[in-house]
């Protein structure tokens, strides 16, 4: 079932149609439109957005569970390859490896990735500001925001000569 909900971001009204459907015991709420500024706007929009899904009514297509379980890195990623979503950085002059750059599909879903995590864990909460910063900073930096205490790095093994890197304390 779908309905009209009106959200206030930034002291500004803002009307979605979203839908709830059960799955695995719970109930999830799904956004399928955004629909405008004005109420009389938004339920007309509600409306037409749901006639025309009701007419289309093409079943989704279902990715077999032998075929979705049984998919390795190395063939998810020449099919990412194969597609446009990524290619070796500076492939063409030999690359440097496990380095990656985005095509143009995987920028557009990198983009889409982004906005979605920023407008969840950001603009959808009023105790946290954000910022856009170097990651290449002074060490005191690191330390004094406790990362260093507080994080590890958790890929340290060289693959080729299968020696552990040292992490190195500030």
């Amino acid at each position: 079932m779908a309905f009209v909900v009106k959200k206030k971001i930034h002291g500004k009204h803002y009307f979605y149609l979203n839908e709830n459907k059960r799955a695995d015991g719970k109930v999830k709420t799904k956004t399928l439109a955004y629909l405008g500024k004005d109420k009389k706007e938004a339920e007309k929009a509600a409306k037409d957005f749901i006639e025309k899904r009701n007419s289309s009514n093409k079943p989704e297509e279902k990715i077999p569970e032998e075929i979705r379980n049984n998919i390795s890195i190395d063939e998810l990623t020449v099919f990412c390859k194969r597609k446009g979503f990524i290619f070796p950085s500076g492939e063409i002059y030999g690359g440097l490896s496990g380095f990656w750059d985005f095509g143009p599909l995987g920028v557009e879903l990198l983009n889409n990735i982004k906005k979605e995590w920023w407008n969840y864990f950001v603009n959808g909460r009023k105790d946290v500001a954000g910022i856009e910063a170097s990651i290449i900073s002074p060490p005191r930096t690191w330390k004094a925001s406790g990362h260093i205490v507080n994080f590890t790095d958790v890929s340290v093994k060289c693959l080729k000569c299968k020696k552990f890197n040292k992490i190195v304390e500030i």
